[in-house]
């Protein structure tokens, strides 16, 4: 087994852990809601007890979902810094893949939400409209960005999941 399907592994572990959890403890509330119900119905000695203490059950059952919920945040909170960790590194080796001017175009894109006109990067420093529109050709071709004809204007737009990537980096 690979390291990698051992770590999946223990991700779907994780995870089938958290489901169990939560159907305990929605189980627990469909019975404390079906004893309060059947009320009248007192010959079973289980729903006696549930129907005689359901204040207390209802109170237990607040603190007993404050506890599913943390053990669930902790368990999965793992998951999401392991993503947030591997989209940092793509970032990371997507910027290292680029010349000087493509990183500036680029850092100028992620602090415009991924979206500029052509004209706003020629005042980039020591860029002329040769530079850029050579610089976006190159970005073009590697699927980073896209280009749309607006009459005499090019709006430039950032691929999304790219921009995800580069906003914490940048």
């Amino acid at each position: 087994m690979k390291p990698f399907q051992k770590n999946e592994t223990n991700w779907n572990n994780r995870i089938l852990l958290v489901l169990l959890i939560l159907l305990a403890f929605v189980s627990l509330i469909v019975l404390l809601v079906f004893s309060y119900i059947n009320y009248g119905d007192t010959t079973n000695p289980i729903l006696k007890f549930f129907i005689e203490y359901h204040l207390e059950f209802m109170i237990a059952m607040v603190f007993v979902g404050f506890g599913v919920g943390i053990i669930t945040y902790y368990i999965l909170s793992g998951k999401i810094k392991e993503q947030d960790e591997t989209i940092k590194e793509t970032g990371k080796l997507l910027l290292n893949l680029l010349n000087s001017n493509e990183k500036e175009v680029i850092e100028y894109l992620v602090n415009n939400n991924g979206i500029a006109n052509q004209y706003e990067l020629t005042h980039l420093n020591g860029m002329t409209r040769l530079k850029i529109h050579r610089v976006l050709e190159k970005l073009e071709e590697k699927q980073i960005i896209t280009r749309t004809r607006l009459g005499k204007i090019n709006k430039i737009k950032m691929a999304d999941n790219i921009l995800e990537s580069l906003k914490t980096l940048v």
